[in-house]
């Protein structure tokens, strides 16, 4: 990836931030006259919302709409395959699931303060499975899609999706800090500083690590199915799973280990290594059938 494009992806996250720190305010002061005139449960639930994640989640939207507007002027045609993609979705869901589910009972074996409060019912399920294809789909678009040529220049090896994974990683860390001004704008407009100043400070290495590792584990699902829907299967099981979790499982504050964490799956070191592995056995999988393929002809 050539410092070209490292300054383009850069000089348009800082405009992303912009964006969303102006519209932030307005989109929550809107949400609270709403709620004053209808009550409605996902009004409230909205309204009780701190401002920073306002701005989190319209940072995420409009960066979305930028890369939208940005590839409709791009003469490249983008194969995604989503008319055959169904089993390979259906499969790597359910991989998704397997293995987070996996990796946390493992977990729960060694963590004794996790506690299960409650067991799923349908309509947690229900919202899970929702909420886990909305954010999947937008954010596999977004990365395995649109920005798969233009960060990959057409390489399908560990090098060309490298910066993919790693602006994926870096993308997931938003740590807002709207300050105490009375003003929302500038209380946006800082929160959108410090999502940046502020990783330095509370940068954890196994958190990105293991999102780090985890979009290389999506960048080899979109390889190996050659279809978008192989990696956004993937990516609603662990989303599914994850929101499933948080609804009915009580994490200790403090953690037993630093090996096993609180028994969260993003901060446990555990977690890191196992994705390691995955990771290290399917790129060598990969590069040994890209050395054996020449001599079956």
């Amino acid at each position: 990836m050539t410092l070209y494009r490292w300054v383009i992806l850069l000089s348009a996250y800082v405009v992303i931030l912009a964006v969303a720190a102006v519209l932030a305010p307005v989109v929550y002061l809107s949400v609270a006259a709403c709620d004053k005139f209808f009550s409605v449960d996902w009004l409230r639930y909205l309204t009780e919302k701190p401002l920073e994640c306002y701005v989190d989640r319209l940072r995420v939207i409009v960066g979305c709409i930028v890369v939208l507007v940005a590839v409709r002027r791009s003469p490249k045609k983008y194969r995604w395959n989503l008319h055959c993609g169904f089993w390979s979705y259906a499969k790597t869901f359910l991989f998704g699931i397997f293995v987070w589910m996996t990796l946390f009972f493992v977990i729960k074996s060694f963590v004794s303060d996790i506690e299960i409060n409650a067991m799923p019912n349908a309509g947690v399920l229900l919202q899970a499975f929702i909420a886990g294809l909305l954010l999947a789909t937008a954010e596999e678009v977004i990365f395995r899609g649109f920005l798969w040529d233009f960060v990959r220049n057409g390489r399908q090896t560990f090098e060309g999706i490298f910066p993919l994974a790693l602006i994926f990683a870096l993308l997931h860390f938003s740590h807002c800090n709207v300050g105490s001004d009375a003003n929302l704008f500038i209380q946006s407009f800082q929160c959108a500083w410090h999502s940046i100043t502020d990783i330095p400070q509370r940068f954890v290495l196994e958190f990105f690590l293991c999102v780090f590792l985890l979009s290389l584990l999506l960048c080899r699902v979109r390889l190996r199915m050659q279809t978008l829907w192989g990696s956004i299967g993937f990516h609603q099981g662990l989303i599914t799973t994850l929101f499933v979790l948080r609804k009915c499982v009580r994490y200790p504050e403090i953690p037993t280990s630093r090996f096993w964490g609180t028994g969260r799956l993003t901060d446990s070191w555990f977690v890191v290594i196992i994705l390691c592995c995955l990771c290290v056995w399917m790129f060598w999988r990969t590069k040994k059938q890209a050395l054996m393929s020449p001599k079956t002809k």
